[in-house]
């Protein structure tokens, strides 16, 4: 089974705005929170509490600094394969893990460090694994025993791509080489298969440069290979059927119309699945060379072991059927729920062929194909996170990426409910009582925003302009600014209405060089004003009418403004770019303050005030390819750094203080939250 690859959205693309005038904010002060009860741990994969208060974060004990939980499971889905004692092995971007399909209970993450990505599932309760880059060209794999928790190297030739035999003895690798072209190196493949045996030992070599998708049959001697020769127009395309103890071709199948994508022998029986470029799928008779049938267009298809069975998933539901004589069996449902991330998903029969698990984006369901209608077992994981933010009441925390919303309950670390749209987002209203989060009605194409209450039940839906990933909610609850197409737009949030509407963006200082860069639009503590980063420059602009008030210039040597944050006064502003903080006097329209980095290599993501104003939170990542995150907390009465927290295995996208000042909340492309003591 191929691992899956996952695809990230982009959310950042927005406008800017001009105009100029007096600005005299008020400052306002922010009413004391009640004390939360000590926090216990959330991290359901380590289960272990903690005991006692957060420690008062200072610079004297900055080092003692701790991980108070962590939110989000056990990271984001890279694969997950069936084991031989009818356990499910997954492998996430953070580790390896196990999960009892009859229970759902998930335990602790284990594997070689850093983490590596699971390519199959050999017997013996046994891994197969590899680099997590599933692009690299294969060099080396590990054999990982899951019971003793070590690795055994397998040496292999350099190849693209590898296929295990179905008792894990042999595998097939289409091997490669490196050319030097010019300055660049490019890996492809040389037209040999080899096959080794779980040792790499080479057992046979085969030269077929027309050589694509790969299966064995179930006994191990037989070989089925696509083909497709684009030597000639029309292209020569076949399936050649290889015995293995002597490499002779034993049978060649013909009148393939497209390039062969996916093979698949049915166990004790002479049959083979073909599937096609586009999902067309076939069944063959490989003693005869006859197609016996057309199947119509499929997505992956799954065989059970016993070769009783098949399914594929299509149109929101698994559709089996009983072999050989390919007879429709009643579907399995797939939740509504748990559809959307199930987009696209590759399915796997369990060793006992009685349980089928289906592999998606964001999604695990595993069905007990013996007991009609029973609803599958579903697990959820957290994909890339971009946005963070901890209720007004601190009971409630909300999460944002890959493709949906998540309400989670810090008192018990468990998800309250999650919201599907393509560009997830959400803000919650100044009270705790209600979210506003981007939505994808059932009914309707495209996203919108939704009004909801803590229970995830929609009170109302808001129609949105065209393209508007940012908005946020004002102090009083009672407006909504969004940034779409260049634009900026207030709404009434009680009518639907829009209140002012500003369509044609300023003309920018300078010419802008490469992609502009945009942050969302916030409003201050106090809700007098809205600001907003375009390319190097921040605009505010008066909350009640839309006039602009102030332009400020944040010069970089790397980017633009991608985040801006008010300070609890409203009188303070800071602006981030890659490589520096830029703090402002917004009354004054001066620069009070620039904090900058030390280290050169280092980028800055994200940034927020503590409730006080005395703290601010900067998320930091090393410019690499191997994301290495920092949290700095700068003390704004000195501009020297209390704190640097780590922890997190992904760059840090986001942060948040809880608002009674004593937790910091993290969010990272490790599909994780950790929430930090920053206060007694």
């Amino acid at each position: 089974m191929p691992p899956f690859r996952w695809r990230w959205p982009w959310r950042w693309l927005l406008f800017l705005l001009t105009g100029c005038g007096g600005l005299t904010p008020l400052p306002t002060t922010t009413p004391p929170l009640p004390p939360r009860p000590p926090i216990v741990s959330l991290d359901r994969l380590a289960g272990q509490p903690l005991a006692g208060p957060a420690p008062l974060l200072t610079p004297a004990n900055a080092a003692q600094a701790v991980t108070l939980a962590t939110l989000g499971g056990i990271g984001r889905l890279q694969a997950a394969f069936w084991l031989d004692d009818g356990r499910i092995a997954l492998s996430t971007n953070l580790g390896l893990a196990l999960v009892d399909p009859a229970t759902g209970q998930t335990g602790p993450l284990f594997g070689p460090e850093p983490p590596v990505l699971a390519i199959g599932a050999l017997p013996g309760q046994r891994l197969l694994l590899r680099s997590l880059d599933s692009q690299a060209p294969l060099k080396e794999l590990l054999i990982w025993d899951v019971a003793a928790n070590r690795a055994t190297s397998v040496p292999i030739p350099l190849a693209t791509r590898l296929t295990i035999a179905p008792d894990g003895t042999l595998f097939a690798l289409h091997t490669a080489r490196i050319e030097q072209v010019g300055s660049n190196s490019n890996v492809s493949e040389d037209g040999r298969l080899v096959i080794t045996d779980a040792q790499g030992r080479e057992v046979r070599t085969l030269t077929d440069r027309s050589a694509g998708a790969i299966a064995f049959s179930p006994d191990g001697r037989l070989l089925a290979i696509g083909r497709a020769d684009f030597a000639t127009l029309p292209p020569k395309l076949s399936i050649a059927l290889i015995d293995l103890a002597s490499g002779a071709t034993r049978q060649t199948l013909t009148g393939i119309s497209y390039q062969v994508e996916r093979l698949c022998f049915v166990p004790g029986t002479p049959l083979l699945i073909v599937q096609e470029n586009g999902g067309g799928t076939s069944l063959w008779d490989v003693e005869s060379g006859q197609k016996l049938r057309d199947l119509g267009t499929l997505a992956e298809i799954a065989v059970a072991p016993d070769g009783a069975q098949a399914a594929a998933i299509k149109d929101a539901i698994v559709r089996r059927w009983s072999l050989p004589e390919w007879r429709e069996l009643p579907p399995l449902s797939v939740p509504a729920e748990v559809a959307p991330g199930l987009a696209g998903a590759s399915l796997a029969f369990a060793p006992n062929s009685a349980h089928l698990m289906a592999i998606g984006a964001e999604r695990l369901a595993v069905w007990d194909t013996t007991v009609p209608g029973a609803p599958p077992l579903t697990l959820a994981f957290t994909a890339a996170l971009q946005q963070v933010t901890i209720a007004p009441d601190g009971a409630t925390l909300a999460t944002a990426g890959g493709q949906e919303s998540i309400l989670w309950d810090l008192a018990s670390g468990e998800a309250s409910w999650r919201i599907w749209a393509d560009q997830p987002a959400f803000a919650f209203t100044p009270d705790g009582s209600q979210i506003l989060v981007r939505v994808r009605p059932a009914a309707e194409p495209g996203d919108r925003l939704g009004l909801r209450d803590m229970a995830g039940d929609t009170l109302r839906l808001l129609s949105l302009p065209a393209n508007s990933p940012a908005f946020a909610v004002s102090p009083t609850g009672t407006s909504v600014v969004m940034a779409a197409s260049q634009s900026l737009f207030l709404y009434d949030l009680t009518t639907g209405g829009p209140i002012w509407a500003i369509d044609t963006p300023p003309t920018l200082g300078g010419a802008l060089s490469g992609m502009p860069s945009f942050s969302d639009p916030i409003f201050s503590p106090d809700g007098r004003f809205v600001a907003m980063g375009a390319d190097a420059e921040i605009r505010v602009w008066d909350a009640a009418n839309g006039t602009q008030l102030r332009v400020f210039t944040h010069k970089s040597a790397l980017s633009g403004v991608n985040h801006v944050a008010f300070a609890p006064d409203s009188v303070i502003l800071a602006s981030l770019t890659l490589d520096s903080v830029i703090v402002w006097d917004v009354a004054r329209g001066k620069a009070i303050r620039t904090l900058k980095l030390d280290d050169p290599e280092r980028l800055l993501r994200h940034l927020a005030f503590s409730p006080d104003g005395a703290l601010l939170a900067v998320a930091t990542k090393r410019n690499a390819s191997v994301p290495e995150s920092h949290v700095l907390l700068w003390e704004m009465a000195t501009g020297q750094v209390a704190a640097t927290l780590t922890g997190h295995l992904g760059a840090v996208t986001s942060v948040a203080f809880a608002p009674d000042g004593t937790l910091l909340a993290t969010a990272a492309t490790d599909g994780t939250v950790r929430l930090w003591g920053v206060r007694p």
